[in-house]
């Protein structure tokens, strides 16, 4: 028996369910991404807070924190570039399986046209969105076939099933930065192209910023005061 086709209505949905889902990710992600990000520094030579951790189980510990958040970064964005494998995969590539036909991509320039009926140029509006969608498209398909990609779902997948020996091609921090911010820019797409709703990452990345200077910052107050008896 094949494979059922879904309806246009159903693709339409299950896309409005998908981003919504990948929104709600960006959030869980966000947050230990900053706190990973800023609290990696401490570990260089030269800082206050390397000096204030010479005890090997304070440290151990700072260690433990940052390989945790690490880990749940690197998790996080890999569900992302996973490929679709059922109705409620929470990956880019699931929307953009949803938004390929033009059939469904006219079921959301409908509702553009509902929100800018009211509107001068809602035309231009109505080309806008189809460049969202295009460009959504386009970047899903290329972090795809980013080398980068393989490797950050080699490496959650090494230590989900617990190897001995870690491949050395396991990926950097670097280019684990590099893809979240490939991500971010899909889902403000997303949000535009579906919504018309300017999903501001930039703005929430400062507040999960913010939050994690306050984090380390108490922690590295902490060092400074901590009793050594």
């Amino acid at each position: 028996m094949g494979k059922k086709t879904l309806s246009a209505d159903e693709y339409y949905k299950r896309a409005k369910g998908i981003f919504l889902r990948l929104r709600d990710e960006y959030a869980r992600i966000a947050g230990p991404w900053e706190m990973w990000k800023i609290g990696r520094h401490m570990k260089e030579i030269d800082h206050p807070a390397q000096i204030n951790m010479q005890e090997i189980e304070l440290f151990k510990g700072y260690e433990e924190v940052q390989h945790s958040l690490g880990l749940t970064v690197t998790q996080g964005i890999a569900r992302m570039l996973d490929n679709p494998n059922g109705k409620d995969t929470l990956c880019l590539e699931a929307l953009k399986g949803c938004i390929g036909c033009l059939e469904v991509r006219m079921k959301f320039l409908d509702d553009a046209s509902k929100w800018l009926e009211n509107i001068e140029n809602e035309e231009e509006y109505r080309n806008r969105v189809e460049i969202w969608f295009k460009q959504i498209i386009k970047k899903t398909t290329y972090i795809r076939n980013d080398n980068r990609t393989n490797k950050l779902k080699d490496t959650r997948d090494q230590y989900l099933s617990h190897n001995l020996v870690l491949s050395p091609q396991l990926i950097t921090y670097k280019e684990v930065g590099e893809l979240w911010e490939k991500i971010k820019e899909i889902i403000k797409l997303s949000s535009l192209a579906l919504t018309l709703a300017d999903f501001d990452t930039g703005q929430r990345d400062d507040f999960f910023k913010n939050r994690a200077k306050v984090f380390w910052s108490t922690f590295e107050k902490g060092l400074d005061c901590k009793d050594t008896s």
